[in-house]
Order: C-alpha cells, then sequence, then structure tokens
C-alpha cells in the first residue's frame, strides 16, 4: 500500500449490509464489530429536533407516508424502520442525533450527512453543545454548498467535507476547482463519489492543498485495495467489517512478501 496506514473504513449508514440503514442496531453494530467511523443521514423535523434518516419520508424503510419535515420526532418514532430488513429488526424507530452520538465510543468518529438546507445548523449548533464528543469526533458534509458554508462557520472546531459527485468532481474546472470550492466554503476534505479516475495523482493533489480525500460508497474489495494503494484517507462501505478485515488480510500479506 502507498500509505503507511490503510484508510479509515467508514460504515455507511451504520453496518447496513446486515442490519437496517441509519438506525441504533446498524451503528452499534459497527461499533461492536470494530468500526471506526460511521456515515449517518440527518434531517429536521417539524418540531427542530434532529433525526437520523436519509429520505425525506418513511415510504421506503416504514411504509409510511409521514414526511420528516412535515411531522414531530416523536410522530415519526411511532414507525418501525427496520421491519423491511428482517423480523428481528421491527422494533428500530427513528433515531434523534443525540442517541447516535452517545453510541460513540472513545476513538471513534461520526460523518454527519446533512441532507436539508442551512435551516438545520442551528439545531446541529444545540445538539453539538450539549455533546461529550470531541469535536475531532464529528465530521458534517454536504452536497449542498451553502449548507457546507453555513455549517463551517457555525461548527469551526469540527471537520467540514465537502460531497461530489463523480461528474462534479471531474467536471467543471476539474479537480483543482473542485479543492477550490471546498476552501472557499471553509472545507478542509472532500468526499466523492467512487470512480475509476480516482488514482494517485488525484489523492495527492488534495493531499498537496492540506486536505483529505474520502469516497463512497464501495463495497467491491478490489477497488478498495486500488483505492487504499492510491493512498485515500477513508472508504465509505456498506460491509465496514468485512472490508476491513480483508483490507487488512492484503496487507499483511503485501508486508510478508
Amino acid at each position: 500500500m502507498k500509505a503507511a496506514l490503510l484508510p479509515t473504513i467508514i460504515a455507511h449508514r451504520g453496518e447496513s449490509h446486515d442490519a437496517p440503514e441509519n438506525t441504533l442496531g446498524a451503528i452499534r453494530l459497527a461499533w461492536e464489530r470494530g468500526a471506526r467511523a460511521v456515515e449517518i443521514d440527518v434531517r429536521l423535523t417539524a418540531c427542530g429536533e434532529v433525526v437520523v434518516i436519509h429520505d425525506a419520508d418513511l415510504r421506503r424503510v416504514g411504509r409510511s407516508r409521514l414526511k420528516v419535515a412535515g411531522s414531530t420526532a416523536a410522530a415519526l418514532r411511532g414507525v418501525g424502520v427496520g421491519g423491511w430488513k428482517h423480523p428481528r429488526w421491527a422494533a428500530e424507530r427513528v433515531p434523534l442525533l443525540t442517541e447516535v452520538l452517545a453510541t460513540v465510543p472513545r476513538g471513534g468518529r461520526v460523518f454527519v450527512e446533512i441532507k436539508t438546507g442551512p435551516e438545520i445548523v442551528p439545531a446541529l449548533v444545540q445538539v453539538m453543545a450539549g455533546c461529550a464528543l470531541a469535536p475531532r469526533q464529528v465530521l458534517f458534509m454536504s452536497f449542498d454548498r451553502a449548507t457546507m458554508a453555513a455549517a463551517a462557520k457555525a461548527l469551526p472546531a469540527h471537520e467540514a467535507c465537502l460531497l461530489l459527485t463523480a461528474r462534479q468532481f471531474f467536471g467543471g474546472a476539474g479537480v483543482a476547482g473542485a479543492i477550490t470550492t471546498a476552501r472557499e466554503l471553509g472545507c478542509v476534505s472532500l468526499d466523492v463519489q467512487r470512480h475509476r479516475r480516482l488514482n494517485t495523482a488525484v489523492v495527492d493533489a488534495v493531499h498537496a492543498a492540506d486536505m483529505r480525500l474520502y469516497t463512497w460508497t464501495v463495497n467491491r474489495l478490489s477497488t478498495a485495495r486500488r483505492l487504499a494503494a492510491a493512498g485515500i484517507d477513508g472508504i465509505t462501505t456498506d460491509r465496514c467489517a468485512w472490508m476491513r478485515e480483508r483490507l487488512g488480510d492484503c496487507a499483511r500479506r503485501r508486508a510478508g512478501s
């Protein structure tokens, strides 16, 4: 591997290959299996609570028409959001961000993807004011530039990360343009959709700008090995424990050869 250390393997919405995404069950399973970081999605409810869910409504995970922005946290938590994965997860509910942060072990990190606009930022500031975690343990990221600018300004002690699709990263002004945009927003890292053009030269360019580079969502070992060899800082995957173990095995075999 190019880097002395393996990249951080980030559990996408928790250990979501085996447990229902963005639930306490999936997040706790990731920690139990030794994850160093988990990625979650957050939205703002009608009552101003920050909840952990990817979609704007509960149709996919809860077979309910409730919309997150138009519902109270109590109403959302009245719907089971785990039974679609397996009956044993039927009791899972939409968690509050505060509940997820309370699960983080010593040294663990949470990558918080903001799925709404800047209106959620004051609520995030309030949550973090009451959080016992060190600022370095909680990263905030979004595709929305106005949201990232607001988050970076309001939460300067936390890593701010700009999310980009591969087309956004490699198109337009290219990698250099993406780096410039991220800096202007106050971001210190980029999280980019996996793509064959993510290589050592790209990683080096981001690192030369004193920024970190992560990628999502990688479930193939061959892709993860290539990206790890390129020196990428973090790889988000649905199979965190599986991926971490196999990447570690690859590194050990290379070290012994």
